[in-house]
This record gives structure tokens, C-alpha cells and sequence, in this order.
């Protein structure tokens, strides 16, 4: 557990704080790029699977923009949008499969 001890060699909870936030931010920075992947594989490639990429990462960055901000998603909302974001990957996934398949 961390200590909010001055003389601790461990961190505390505030440096913490600004490590968890920072890496929370830097998964949404990351997530932007496989959105932005997804559109380009979905628009200059002509892969359908894109926009199932591009539309679960996008759910994804939307979910964690509205926790950073700190406001409340209603939890009958959330399973629907995440299983928005499940259906669409696991469509794109089979997409690609489809594709791998085809390519034998």
C-alpha cells in the first residue's frame, strides 16, 4: 500500500494520482490512433472491418473522455454502448478472418 509519509521511499497517493492520470490519458492519445487507423484502413484500404475498429475505439475513447471529465454514464447506458463496442469488434474480427481465409 502507498504511504502519504513524507520520509517514504514509496509513493504517495498525490504522485500517484499524476501517474494513473497521466497514463489514463496517454491509453485515450492511443486509442485516437486506432480510431484514426480504423477510419483510414476502413476508407483508403476499402476494408469494411475498419469502421468496426474505428466505432469500438471510438466508443472507447468517448467512455474515458466522460470519466476524466468526471461525468456520470448511467449504467443501463453503459452495458448498451459496450455491447455496441463488443458486437463491433467481434464483427471486424470475423471480418478479418473472412479475409485471411479468402487469401489461402
Amino acid at each position: 500500500m502507498w504511504s502519504i509519509e513524507e520520509n517514504s521511499t514509496n509513493y504517495t497517493y498525490f504522485e500517484m494520482g499524476i501517474i494513473l492520470g497521466l497514463l489514463h490519458v496517454i491509453s485515450i492519445i492511443m486509442k485516437l490512433a486506432i480510431v484514426l487507423t480504423g477510419f483510414k484502413i476502413a476508407t483508403k484500404k476499402s476494408k469494411k472491418y475498419g469502421w468496426g475498429i474505428m466505432l469500438t475505439f471510438a466508443i472507447y475513447v468517448l467512455y474515458d473522455v466522460l470519466n476524466l471529465l468526471h461525468q456520470k454514464i448511467y449504467p443501463d447506458l453503459l452495458y448498451i454502448i459496450f455491447f455496441i463496442a463488443t458486437f463491433s469488434i467481434l464483427w471486424a474480427v470475423w471480418q478479418i478472418y473472412q479475409d485471411v481465409k479468402t487469401e489461402k
